[in-house]
């Protein structure tokens, strides 16, 4: 039972279905529920409760009934602060109370009590004793169940759910009210009303009166239940007891409650509570694997979405071109062939016997490495996210549009726009730039390792197939400017009159069509990266506010067993 209790405190809901604003609310009134059960399967104590309106002399007859005066009382409403516990000294009452709002004070002894208690907001008093007697049953004496302190009611709420047996009081004044009438309601739901206490009569008010108005409000109630307190003079406790028939009623209702009926009655509402817990159990887990099931949908569109945008992206790359970078693939593609053509050097003194006389006029310079290095700079210098960054705008406004809740402040709503959520400008630039690093250093090793590892006869094919170098630069050029998709058709077409197979120019054609291949695989994954990370920074925040998979597979695991009721109103799991 703990374990299901902890794994209920880990329910979550985004907000994706109608109804699931309902669900924190029935994750902890289940929770407590639970933690009820964990509590009463491990005490064989009768929980009796006093519930009623203000001024309805509850605290009055709850001294009555424990022959005790405990509760203070009087003619200010309300005189009951906080709940007020009389219980057996080794019932431990306090032992792993459920309540975490409602903390239990430490037991004070009947006999150092100097005068009767009004209770303390958020406190569970508990007055101790050892009256063989009463040593079955807890008596409380409830804050009113229509009190104007919202903190009054919630206790009386949940203390409810610990009562085995509940002595409603009500008054000629009181008796039709809304608020205590609904609560008499559930209580008989629950089949834990054990008697309907008329307080104050005065006139011929009589059990029939009030059967009709109970029947009125779709009360069915045995006649029996309902007992009539004539009005003492003072209505003092001690007035009261004076009267034969508050005595006679006071027996009764000690005699319905003694220890020979204290077993059953606790077997009776732990099942009770065990139904009860098993249907909230069934709404909540349905609710939340509705959420789940719209959670993968949402993520399906969401990856849609990112989907579009990459393909967006990747057509405008297509229709740009990199100059920058063609220039820098010019230089190394140049640098590798001149390496390896025999005429390179006999050509080379040709253009310096040329060139010489310009350079001395200062019309040439030789750029050589410095050229390169400048092509690396200007590609960093020159670099531009804007077209990512534009995408990924278009990818924000369709997720608010499509993606978020229709109300916004549903925990996916609210975290979806979040200010901190998109991708910054200075952030998709820094990921470009940094891709963009990757790939030309890349770029740089795999040419000098094929420069490198080339043999003799391998020089001489690639020499030999310069004739088709143009259409090479331009499929490379394509490459770069987004062309991914068109790189073996442009080299296909532009080298089919040029090969045939055998030919060392197929070799050439095969190594550069790799390079070019990888080169493309590897820019738009760069690319696409980025726009990979705001989705999974979209799906963090769906999954921030969902359920775990352990909690939904844990409240199933529970739906399928079948509790049974054990020994002593204790609850036996499987």
């Amino acid at each position: 039972m703990e374990s299901l209790i902890t794994a209920i405190q880990a329910v979550r809901h985004p907000g994706l279905i109608e109804g699931s604003a309902a669900i924190p609310g029935m994750a902890e009134d289940l929770g407590r529920q639970l933690a009820v059960i964990a509590y009463k399967s491990n005490s064989p104590v009768t929980w009796v409760m006093f519930l009623g309106g203000t001024g309805t002399g509850k605290s009055t007859l709850f001294n009555l009934f424990c022959g005790r005066a405990l509760s203070a009382t009087g003619v200010e409403r309300p005189k009951t602060f906080g709940p007020i516990a009389y219980a057996h000294a080794n019932a431990n009452i306090g032992t792993g109370f459920p309540f975490p709002e409602l903390e239990p004070d430490e037991p004070s002894p009947e006999e150092d009590l100097r005068q009767p208690m009004a209770g303390t907001p958020s406190r569970l008093s508990i007055i101790s004793h050892r009256r063989k007697t009463l040593s079955h049953l807890a008596i409380v004496d409830t804050p009113d169940v229509d009190s104007v302190e919202e903190g009054n009611r919630v206790i009386t709420r949940n203390l409810y759910l610990l009562a085995d047996a509940v002595i409603f009081v009500a008054s000629p004044e009181k008796y039709a009210d809304e608020v205590p009438l609904d609560a008499l309601f559930e209580a008989f739901q629950d089949g834990k009303v054990a008697a309907f206490l008329l307080n104050k009569v005065r006139s011929g008010l009589g059990a029939e009166d009030v059967l009709k108005v109970l029947e009125s409000r779709g009360i069915a109630c045995d006649r029996g239940l309902i007992r009539i307190l004539p009005a003492a003079p003072g209505d003092s406790a001690a007035e009261l007891s004076a009267l034969e028939a508050v005595s006679r009623i006071m027996r009764s209702l000690h005699a319905e409650l003694d220890p020979a009926s204290s077993g059953e009655r606790l077997r009776r509402q732990q099942d009770r509570r065990l139904e009860h817990s098993r249907r909230s159990a069934q709404r909540l887990l349905g609710l939340l694997q509705a959420e789940a099931s719209a959670a993968d949908q949402w993520q399906e569109r969401l990856e849609q979405l990112a989907r579009e945008t990459a393909d967006l992206l990747l057509e405008g790359e297509a229709k740009r071109f990199k100059a920058q970078s063609d220039e820098y693939i010019r230089i190394e593609i140049r640098k590798l062939f001149n390496r390896y053509d025999p005429l390179a050097k006999p050509r080379r003194v040709i253009q310096e016997t040329i060139l010489f006389p310009l350079r001395l006029l200062g019309f040439r310079k030789d750029k050589g490495e410095a050229r390169h290095k400048q092509a690396l700079a200007k590609l960093r210098k020159y670099s531009d996210s804007s077209p990512l960054a534009a995408a990924l705008a278009q990818m924000n406004r369709r997720v608010l549009e499509e993606l978020a809740p229709v109300g916004r402040d549903t925990p996916l709503g609210t975290a979806l726009r979040s200010p901190d959520l998109p991708l910054t400008e200075p952030e998709i630039e820094a990921r470009v730039l940094q891709g963009q690093e990757t790939l030309l250093v890349w770029i740089d090793e795999r040419f000098r390792d094929l420069a490198e590892h080339l043999s003799t006869r391998k020089k001489w094919g690639i020499y030999s197939a310069s004739i088709v170098w143009g259409a090479l630069l331009l499929a490379v050029e394509i490459v770069i400017g987004g062309g991914f998709t068109m790189v073996d058709a442009v080299l296909d077409s532009a080298l089919a009159p040029f090969l045939t197979k055998g030919t060392t120019e197929l070799f050439a054609y095969q190594e550069i069509q790799k390079i070019a291949r990888e080169l493309a695989d590897r820019y738009r994954s760069e690319l696409l990266a980025v726009i990979d990370e705001q989705r999974r920074r979209y799906q963090g925040c769906l999954a921030a506010t969902l359920t775990p998979p352990e909690t939904l597979q844990r409240l199933d695991q529970w739906l399928k067993q079948r509790p049974r009721a054990g020994a002593k109103g204790r609850t036996e799991r499987p």
